[in-house]
């Protein structure tokens, strides 16, 4: 992933959702009659600039990390008498509030639309086979090796993005444990109870779900040949893509990875294999390669290469009718925001670490790596982000949208706004804060990095 790839998909990013936040007040504004005098994407010099015929200034400015809507207003500067049922401190309190409300919701509405833009287009997921290392917590409730994991607190979930989900909300609501529905090589199904004590909130840590073992498992492939390397010892022995070996070295073979194990423990030695063609057992003589390691070590090689795998029994590519889609898009934002608020919250009085906060190095890489995926990905990205900036934007810090949401709500309850001296207090209280979490946030940045 090259850096230009990053910046572009980060840049992208960013534009997209300030934008359609901005254009939330801006909408709003205009609709109740309030003079917008400039609408900018960005901070700083100006890169690109225009004025439309209603006088508003549109500009794309040079920093990337936020914008405004700059609105007639008394406070910023005199308004003329005959202005003044155009400015936006002359506005009812409802007004006001509708207007500022307005941009934390436009990130909500596009989020709903990039979900459902995802689920029109469809996005395989991995099918939730799980293979829990043997000291873990999943092992010890008995979770078998390769088992498939189908519903979680009786909710269907049978793919990973789906259990992660749903484990994830279990964790962040304080349960004590979670039931998951399994099903075992035999089709059978049962459930296992897994206590959630263990789990820490905290990158330091690791990922939640492998902190309970619930690892997926690779893919178990059948010991059947894609492909013959030429001059290799499987062509001498006269093996043939399609051939599925049974037997080598003496040594029964069920599965790719075994078959792999066993060649590698054989360099250079000449042994017995046996495979199956058009239903003839078929045997040979077969004189390993060795492969040398920087290490010293020695590995046999055979020259072939596992057939493909038949992708819906690890896959499941899950597509949404449109309306269906924008039902969807629709409870994946309330659950996101809940979530998002929810580990908020745990953080404040200390059941999650502050290192889950990202700044915007880490929004940059994901961004490049989920634009390297493909669009459902990046949407999914989009969708993410812009959840979070809605959520973050309504809280009750002042300079935030939340802030001013506060203050209008406050005045519009008693009547009156507050005093001018308590409003300047609470800017730069809300400023200090906002400038600490952001140095949070790019310290938690540096130090993944390092990492």
């Amino acid at each position: 992933m090259s850096v230009l790839h990053t910046v572009v998909a980060f840049v992208l990013a960013l534009g997209i959702l300030i934008w359609f936040h901005e254009l939330g007040h801006y909408g709003v504004a205009r609709a109740f009659g309030v003079r917008v005098l400039r609408f900018s994407v960005g901070f700083g010099k100006p890169l690109l600039s225009w004025r439309d015929r209603r006088g508003t200034e549109w500009v794309v400015a040079g920093i990337p990390l936020g914008g405004y809507v700059k609105m007639l207003d008394s406070r910023e500067a005199p308004v003329p008498e005959s202005e003044k049922p155009y400015a936006f401190d002359s506005q009812p309190p409802l007004v006001r509030i509708a207007i500022v409300a307005a941009g934390p919701l436009a990130n909500f509405v596009l989020a709903i639309l990039f979900y459902a833009w995802v689920a029109v287009i469809g996005v395989e997921e991995p099918l939730a086979f799980v293979d829990p290392p043997e000291a873990s917590l999943a092992a010890s409730v008995g979770i078998p090796p390769r088992a498939q994991i189908v519903a979680v607190n009786q909710t269907p979930a049978d793919t990973w993005p789906q259990v992660r989900w749903t484990v994830l909300q279990a964790i962040a609501d304080g349960q004590d444990v979670v039931t998951l529905t399994l099903r075992d090589q035999a089709a059978a199904t049962y459930e296992v109870v897994l206590p959630l004590s263990q789990v820490e909130l905290d990158p330091d840590r690791g990922d939640p779900l492998h902190q309970l073992g619930l690892v997926a498992a690779r893919p178990q492939l059948p010991p059947v040949i894609g492909a013959v390397a030429l001059d290799s010892p499987a062509a001498a022995a006269g093996l043939r893509a399609g051939d599925e070996i049974v037997a080598l070295a003496n040594t029964p073979i069920t599965d790719w990875d075994t078959l792999a194990e066993t060649v590698r423990r054989h360099p250079g030695e000449t042994v017995a294999i046996e495979w199956l063609r058009a239903g003839q057992r078929m045997r040979a003589q077969v004189t390993l390669e060795v492969v040398p390691e920087r290490d010293g070590r020695r590995f046999g090689r055979l020259g072939v290469q596992a057939r493909a795998p038949d992708r819906d029994a690890f896959v499941r590519r899950v597509v949404y009718a449109p309306t269906e889609a924008l039902l969807y898009g629709w409870e994946q934002t309330l659950e996101m925001a809940g979530l998002t608020l929810k580990l908020i919250g745990k953080m404040l009085v200390g059941e999650a670490s502050v290192k889950n906060l990202s700044g915007p190095l880490t929004i940059a890489t994901v961004a490049g790596q989920s634009a390297e995926l493909g669009w459902a990905h990046y949407l999914s990205f989009l969708a993410l982000v812009s959840v979070s900036l809605g959520v973050l934007n309504l809280l009750p810090i002042p300079i935030l949208d939340g802030g001013h949401l506060l203050y209008y709500s406050i005045e519009w309850l008693r009547g009156r706004p507050l005093s001018e001296t308590a409003q300047i207090v609470g800017q730069r209280i809300g400023m200090a804060l906002l400038v600490f979490l952001m140095g949070l946030a790019l310290l938690n940045d540096f130090l993944r990095w390092l990492s």
